[in-house]
């Protein structure tokens, strides 16, 4: 299969509708690493293979510093956009909500979201508002 290699961040299979989408945009899964430590190493790593990045899930102060670095060295990446469908008790019931990605809660729920797009990340703005300040 050709197309545009990507290495994958994150631990989870894709769904079929994320399969789908990574096929007709051509993408192709050349390595998956679970956890990021480096920023600079992945950047690097992507260098070296000719690939871009397709993040599944990651802190958002990690991601906002490997847009920046990726996009300083032309590298892309994409996430999926997903959908909140709700908070559910069984995970049957979260399926049968049609949501395609189910994460399980610590209080023992299920939060269920369908995948609505893969998109590339532009940019990562963080806005703040001081709620109370130092004399």
């Amino acid at each position: 299969m050709g197309g545009r290699k990507v290495i994958v961040i994150g631990r989870h299979e894709f769904t079929e509708v994320q399969k789908r989408l990574i096929e007709k945009a051509g993408l192709q899964k050349i390595k998956q690493i679970q956890h990021v430590n480096d920023i600079t190493k992945l950047i690097q790593e992507a260098k070296e293979l000719n690939a871009d990045i397709l993040v599944q899930a990651m802190p958002m102060h990690l991601l906002a510093q490997l847009l920046s670095s990726a996009s300083r060295e032309g590298i892309t990446v994409y996430s999926f956009k997903l959908e909140p469908v709700g908070l559910f008790d069984t995970e049957e019931a979260a399926r049968r909500s049609g949501a395609d990605v189910i994460v399980p809660s610590r209080e023992g729920t299920y939060r269920g979201m369908k995948t609505r797009a893969l998109q590339k990340l532009i940019r990562i703005e963080i806005v703040t508002e001081d709620v109370i300040t130092a004399e």
